[in-house]
Formats: structure tokens, sequence, C-alpha cells
């Protein structure tokens, strides 16, 4: 019946406001994706809590309003990470009074000075309407219905001020009360106890009164003590960190600037002198003069600080130049972007045929993979700082290379790439655009797996890798 009030109602403000309703075709949940979606996410997360929480399904309502009491006040990407109690209510969400679905809570009562302080239950959820929580308490109660309470009776306003519900079904009783954020909350890992409340019918000549008394006691039980792990060698490692904190201490730079204030400045501008020479090397860019007809695109010097073997290896000092890509604008600057990363599924597969053909496996690394990229669109670069060519000041750089940085490089890495795998025989999986194989040497076949600028080799010959390698 209140379905049918609710349907009624609907198709009457619909007809007003001339809204056609359209109903989705049967089992197709496809045709209604958002609400759809969005119900898979709350079944996802009330099973997650129910599982964790090891509560019986029947608590699968507070399960649900609980997961959408969190959904709205979880932050969205599509609404610029904010959150919907954000939006609907226009102030950030309050998360103090988040607790943990399931978990042991303490009641606050207050009945005697001798008597318990808490009433243990487990949290099950948030109130409408009320700052406060859900809490589930089991309990074994005894029911005296021929016995009215008093008017006048002192208990009259604690039962009133208490939002209590009790139901009874067989032996097993569940009530559900709701307590303010003041109240204090104990975590323990046992919420299994009884509470065991009575009601005794009191001989009198007056109206029998109900006597509430609580035998339960908040405390924790008694537990076995744990013996701490003994950690050998724990004392040398302590030692030895020590000793080579101040080298793995030294922070990296994060600009030119702090490059000249580092007690290390004379090894960042060793690193950055190769860098520069490796760019020209590479014939990156050409100095043209700047006709201000053109956005010039900025860079920035990345500091890195690979850590070395003491008494073996030295640490290394990298600097790298990379161009501000964030400021390029499409279709001006760049048009597609695309980086060759490898399928998973395909790295698995590759692993199985080694192990299953006994065949020769090498990984490998380019070195200044994307500076092999040949630029189709024309884009200028500030010189970098510092390092501006002595009399040209004032010129720019005509980028040839796809230079780091650029939203494009990867893929005109991926396009040179492409070419010379092709020259030299090799076939492009239809599964995935990172796998090649081809022809090797005896008539066997030999497979590349290309991750970015990683690569993953196998052959049934070691000639045929070296070939490639080189």
């Amino acid at each position: 019946m209140v379905w049918n009030f609710v349907a009624k109602n609907l198709r009457n403000i619909t007809k007003k406001h001339g809204i056609k309703r359209h109903k989705t075709v049967r089992f197709t949940p496809q045709q209604n994706g958002l609400a759809e979606r969005m119900n898979m996410t709350l079944v996802d997360k009330t099973r997650c809590m129910l599982i964790n929480s090891k509560l019986p399904r029947s608590f699968w309502a507070e399960a649900v309003n609980t997961t959408s009491y969190l959904v709205n006040r979880s932050p969205y990407s599509a609404i610029g990470f904010k959150t919907p109690e954000e939006l609907w209510k226009e102030k950030p969400a309050n998360y103090q009074n988040l607790s943990v679905f399931g978990c042991p809570a303490y009641l606050h009562i207050n009945q005697g000075k001798l008597e318990a302080r808490a009433l243990k239950g487990v949290f099950v959820g948030y109130p409408d309407g009320v700052k406060g929580y859900i809490i589930w308490c089991r309990e074994d109660v005894v029911f005296h219905e021929f016995g009215l309470l008093k008017e006048n009776a002192e208990n009259d306003t604690r039962l009133q001020n208490d939002s209590t519900i009790i139901k009874q079904s067989g032996t097993s009783k569940v009530k559900v009360e709701l307590f303010g954020d003041k109240d204090s909350r104990k975590e323990v890992a046992d919420y299994e106890e009884r509470t065991t409340v009575k009601v005794e019918e009191h001989e009198s000549s007056e109206l029998p009164q109900a006597d509430l008394q609580t035998y339960q006691l908040a405390r924790d039980r008694v537990r076995r003590e744990v013996r701490a792990l003994v950690r050998y060698g724990y004392a040398d490692l302590i030692a030895y960190a020590l000793l080579c904190a101040d080298d793995v201490a030294i922070e990296e730079p994060a600009n030119f600037s702090e490059v000249i204030e580092s007690v290390h400045s004379d090894k960042w501008l060793e690193a950055m002198q190769d860098e520069m020479e490796s760019l020209q090397r590479n014939q990156t860019w050409t100095l043209v003069p700047n006709l201000g007809n053109k956005k010039l695109i900025s860079c920035k010097w990345i500091f890195k600080r690979n850590e070395g073997i003491p008494d073996v290896e030295p640490p290394k000092y990298k600097a790298r130049l990379v161009a501000r890509g964030f400021t390029q604008r499409k279709g001006v600057d760049f048009n597609e972007k695309f980086s060759p990363v490898l399928k998973h599924s395909s790295i698995r597969i590759l692993l199985a045929m080694v192990a299953l053909l006994d065949l020769e496996l090498e990984q490998m690394d380019v070195k200044t993979t994307f500076l092999h990229g040949n630029l189709e669109e024309q884009i200028l670069m500030a010189q970098p700082k510092c390092f501006e060519c002595k009399g040209k000041e004032d010129y720019v750089c005509l980028l040839h290379k796809s230079l780091y940085g650029l939203k494009q490089s990867p893929r005109q890495w991926y396009i040179r790439f492409d070419d010379f795998m092709v020259s030299k025989g090799y076939h492009i999986s239809k599964y995935d655009s990172c796998v090649y194989f081809g022809g090797s040497y005896q008539g066997g076949v030999a497979y590349l797996l290309l991750y970015v600028d990683d690569m993953l080799i196998a052959s049934k010959y070691k000639l045929e890798i070296e070939r490639l390698k080189k």
C-alpha cells in the first residue's frame, strides 16, 4: 500500500511537469549504470564490514546504513575531491565521530556508587537526527507485565531519556541504545559476554516498582602474558645504521639555489654539466632567435642521489633537465599521448614459456630513452638557468628530440622503437602492442617485451639476445 501511494504521487509529479518515465529492460542493469554502480559500492563495503565485524547477516540493514553514512563523507574526484556531505551542507564533513563498525563499545550508565559504570555492547551505526551512536547489547531479560511503574517513580526520568528498543525472540533479546559523543568508549577484543538484566517484583500493598539491576562489570578479561620476541643481532643493526646515518640523511636539492648552498655542490654541478653534454651530443635542440610569436615552455632540474655500497661503490649524483609539460597546450604543443605499458598477463605468459621451453631470459633498459624520439611539433623552450649560451642569452631552444617531461615524449620514443623492431624483421602481437616476436638464430623465435624503457628479451639462443642488445 505504501509503494502504491508513493508511485501514484510520483506519477502525478512527472505528469504535472511533463516528464516521461522510461523503464529499463529486465536483467539489464547496464541501462541504469550510475545507480547500479552505487549499489555495487554499497554492497561491497557492506559485505566487507560484516565479514570484518563477524556479525550475523541479520545486521545487514545496520551495515548498509553505516556504509551509506561513510560514502556520503568520502571525497570523490568527480566533484573536485569534495564529499557529498560538504556539497549538500556547504561545510566540511566531520570525521571525529567515526568508529569501526562492529567494534566493542561501552555505554555509560549511572545506577549507583558501587554499581558498574558501563554496559558493554557492539557499535552498529549512526542514528538519523541524533548526535550519537547505535549500540547493540545482548541481554537475557525477564518481563513482569502485571506490575506498572509509578507515575512519580525516580527511574522515570532516566528511562525516558534513554532511547531504547527491546526485541524478544525466544531466549535471545536485542537491545539498541543511543548515547552521545561525550560518553567514553573502550576497545576490547571480546564482546561475547552476556549482560543479565532482571526486573523483580516487590511484595507491597502499593503498585510494584521496577528495579533494574545490572550485574555486568566493565572490565577486560584476564589475558595470557605474551613474551617479547628475542631479536638476534638487533643491536648490531642499530649500530650500523647510526654509522651510516650521516650519509643517508643527505637531502636532495629541489632547485638550483639549493644546489649552490649544498655541501656537495661541486658534485651536483658536475652532474648537471654531464647532463648538458649528453643533451648536446644527442642534438636535442637548436638555439634560434626568440621572435615572440610562440609561447615558450619552461624547464627545471631534477636531482637524485643513488646510495652506493660503503668501501665498494661511491654514491652517484644525477641531474636531469626536464621540460614543464603541464604548460603545454593540446593541439598546439602536442596532439596525441601514448605510453608503451606492457600488460601484466603478457609478462606471466613469457615467464611461463621460459620455464616450459628452457629459454634464455635477460632484462635491460635504455639510457636517455626519450631523447631517441623525434618531435613532430614545433616546440620552443627557454634555455636552462645558468647554462645560457654566451652571446645568445636571448635565444630560445627549438626542440628536436622528445625531452623528458613533454607529454608526447613516451609516444615519440615508442614510434622510433617500433620502426627499429619492424626493420629488423620482428612482428607486433595483435593482443599487446608492447610484445614483439620474430625469427631468431638457427630458426628459433625471439620475444621482446617493452615497458616504457625496460625490456625483457627471451630466446633459445644467447646470440640472438646479444644481437638485439647491441
